[in-house]
């Protein structure tokens, strides 16, 4: 059966303090979450998590970072772990332009500053597509083992 619900998280975002607040709510609301600063420590956490079983079911991702682009991490994610829902915030630019470069490789976007409630009904709203891509058989598949997913 294929996992629907949105349990296990990874934010990926090089402003600690957004990082920080946002882990702490939803560890309140009972997610297990995880946290990077870097976009390449998020590959290998991907990786290891899923080599291990337990696969992230959101990463949220910040769309500027240093070392990598957060829209180079989900163009990854899209490629080799479709099955990762991607939320992607940002604190630059304006919501409109991210959405044209990325889109659609991602299942929603927010615009820093953000609430951690604004976070919350956001996944609650991509849980709610997941569901209904597994009820209409159109959740991808993740990609295959066999391929080179490092960096």
């Amino acid at each position: 059966m294929t996992h629907t619900r949105i349990d296990k998280v990874l934010i990926v975002d090089d402003n600690e303090v957004f990082s920080h607040s946002v882990e702490r709510h939803l560890k309140r609301e009972g997610f297990e979450v995880f946290a990077t600063h870097d976009a390449n420590t998020a590959k290998s956490m991907v990786l290891a998590a899923e080599s291990d079983g337990q696969p992230f079911d959101l990463v949220l991702v910040e769309f500027f970072m240093t070392n990598m682009q957060g829209v180079d991490l989900v163009r990854w994610l899209h490629l080799y772990f479709p099955v990762v829902s991607v939320l992607m915030v940002s604190g630059f630019g304006n919501i409109d332009l991210m959405n044209k470069v990325i889109r659609p490789d991602i299942d929603a976007s927010l615009k820093k500053p953000v609430l951690p409630m604004q976070i919350m009904l956001t996944i609650k709203m991509i849980a709610v597509k997941r569901q209904h891509a597994v009820m209409t058989g159109t959740l991808p598949q993740q990609g295959t083992m066999g391929i080179d997913r490092h960096f």
